[in-house]
């Protein structure tokens, strides 16, 4: 019985995945993002938080493909909530957990509403009692997503967070060449060392 009972939950999944697809292919993105919540929920209301890690990461990058920005937004907004799901990982799971944060978030509007919220609570979950303002590694991915996008006063403090003092160095010379005077070139040195002492770093 339990087998059988697997074996038709596997199909019901398959049959709500193919119907995403077919949403998809005919631009009924609210169709697609609501089978996604769908079969998200039933992932977690069975502690199936692989899997439900994989269809909102998968998802919200195809909805974002489509430049469906709101629908990919609540389902980076979801994967972060089952990321604070599962307590225990492995180094290589965490960092994959991780790299994905980074990608969605590459892909949030730097003027969205949620753009603040999403980074806040990617951070929140990748805080412990060793790093009570995140991750390192996690602030390192955020550095360079933000760097790449020239906001390069958001790229500092993020690299401020990580362990990465040679990567915030090129990026200081960057943000000076394209955006400083000549004469700035120690202020803005010394304002990163001293947020560096300030943090004890």
């Amino acid at each position: 019985m339990a087998a059988q009972r697997q074996a038709r939950a596997a199909q019901n999944v398959m049959k709500i995945k193919g119907k995403i697809q077919k949403s998809l292919e005919n631009g009924e993105f609210y169709e697609a993002h609501q089978l996604y919540r769908t079969l998200y929920f039933r992932f977690s209301t069975q502690s199936k938080f692989q899997d439900a890690e994989n269809l909102l990461y998968e998802g919200a990058l195809q909805l974002f493909k489509r430049n469906q920005i709101s629908s990919g937004t609540d389902l980076s907004k979801l994967y972060i909530e089952v990321l604070e799901k599962r307590s225990l990982r492995t180094d290589t799971e965490l960092e994959d957990a991780f790299q994905r944060v980074a990608d969605l978030f590459k892909n949030v509007p730097k003027d969205s509403p949620d753009y603040d919220a999403y980074k806040a609570q990617a951070l929140r979950w990748a805080a412990s009692q060793q790093y009570p303002s995140g991750h390192p590694r996690l602030h390192q991915l955020l550095a360079y997503n933000l760097w790449s996008f020239k906001r390069y006063s958001e790229s500092r403090q993020s690299f401020l967070y990580s362990c990465d003092g040679s990567g915030c160095g090129k990026m200081l010379i960057e943000f000076h060449t394209s955006h400083g005077y000549s004469g700035e070139v120690d202020m803005i040195i010394v304002n990163t060392v001293l947020q560096y002492l300030v943090l004890k770093k």
